[in-house]
């Protein structure tokens, strides 16, 4: 398949950065392969990203937390990290993105900016940061939810009604999940292979759980304004992959579901694990129309003394991507003798118990919720 649009913009100016050398390391030199094996997890060595990625700067142990302007944030960032303003329409039905870069950040508003990740995990890794100027922390609305999926179906998926190669995937750490800044910002690179989750079977949840959410379920506010079209945006199903180290749900848009309804129902179950606590990672894919919900616990197992010490040596911690099944790796020992087995063994350490993960079910996608 053909490149979208958007696709391509972001390609060309990712590679004059590269061109330009603003990358902490070169990531097309970091060695990558498929761990055989009917999952087909992805381990890449990059040893750049172990040395050179900027640290995180606050506590881990709480998904909420202020914005800080002491540290750092999107604001800080070189003019030349900048590629673009993103702006969807109303509708998800059309996109602008114009490719002037510095300037931008000059008009007025607060423009969604796109920017490279100068420690990439791969090839065009770039980051959306939603209303840049507004400072908004690193949790998620309903807006928000909406700008990245739209970010996503722009960038082109697989099964989504536009064009594009369908390797772009849209990803999302909260606080206490492995994100690095507490200033709102979502994750995208190209990988042409496909995600090991996105391999994986799926099952409907349990009872009522299993049922399609309606629209009349699903939250129709973000802030003071309506999400559009969420009275009519179609309906969802909420499913759980099977025989994957993660324990996982996938929401997914039905035939003639909207955006806005995936959106509706991802920002729901986000908003109540914020409010619970409880850290997750987020997988956007097929346009944004398949959404991948992470909740995990790595690192309150760490804090507890709970992961094994030879997982811990590997200074890997799992966010969306490499709980999705790409695993980035920093030791070449590691990267020599990963096998499926360890990488589901290290992965299970992110899952959450399977009667806390029902409990979190029924938090996100309960009646009551």
């Amino acid at each position: 398949p053909g490149r979208s649009l958007l696709e391509g913009v972001v390609m060309a100016l990712w590679e004059d950065r590269a061109d330009r050398g603003m990358f902490r390391y070169d990531v097309s030199q970091c060695e990558t392969r498929v761990l055989p094996g009917p999952a087909g997890f992805v381990a890449q060595l990059n040893e750049g990203r172990a040395t050179k990625k900027r640290p995180t700067e606050f506590s881990a142990d709480r998904v909420m937390q202020p914005f800080d302007p002491a540290r750092f944030h999107f604001n800080k960032a070189a003019m030349g990290e900048v590629l673009f303003a993103f702006q969807a329409d109303a509708t998800a039905s059309a996109t602008s993105a114009t490719a002037t870069a510095a300037p931008r950040l000059l008009l007025p508003g607060s423009p969604n900016l796109v920017l490279i990740n100068v420690s990439p995990i791969d090839h065009c890794h770039v980051l959306l940061v939603p209303r840049v100027l507004d400072c908004l922390p690193q949790a998620l609305t309903p807006d928000t939810a909406l700008l990245a999926l739209q970010f996503a179906a722009e960038l082109g998926g697989s099964s989504s009604s536009r064009s594009g190669s369908g390797a772009f995937r849209v990803g999302y750490n909260s606080l206490g999940a492995f994100a690095t800044i507490n200033h709102l910002h979502f994750h995208a690179y190209h990988l042409p292979a496909a995600l090991p989750c996105e391999r994986a079977p799926t099952c409907p949840l349990p009872g009522a759980l299993a049922r399609p959410l309606a629209a009349s379920q699903q939250p129709r506010k973000r802030g003071a304004e309506e999400v559009a079209g969420a009275g009519s945006a179609g309906s969802v199903r909420v499913s759980r992959l099977v025989g994957y180290p993660v324990r996982s749900f996938v929401v997914e848009a039905e035939a003639g579901a909207a955006l806005e309804a995936v959106a509706a129902v991802v920002a729901r179950a986000a908003d109540a694990m914020q409010a619970a606590n409880q850290p997750f990672n987020i997988i956007a894919s097929d346009g944004g129309r398949r959404v991948f919900l992470f909740p995990q616990c790595y690192a309150e197992r760490q804090a507890a003394g709970e992961v094994p010490e030879e997982l811990l040596d590997t200074g890997v911690n799992p966010a969306s991507f490499e709980i999705a099944g790409h695993l980035v790796l920093k030791r070449a020992e590691d990267f020599a003798l990963a096998d499926e087995a360890w990488a589901a063994r290290l992965l299970s350490g992110v899952s959450l118990s399977e009667e806390r993960f029902m409990e979190v079910a029924n938090m996100c996608f309960g009646s009551s919720a």
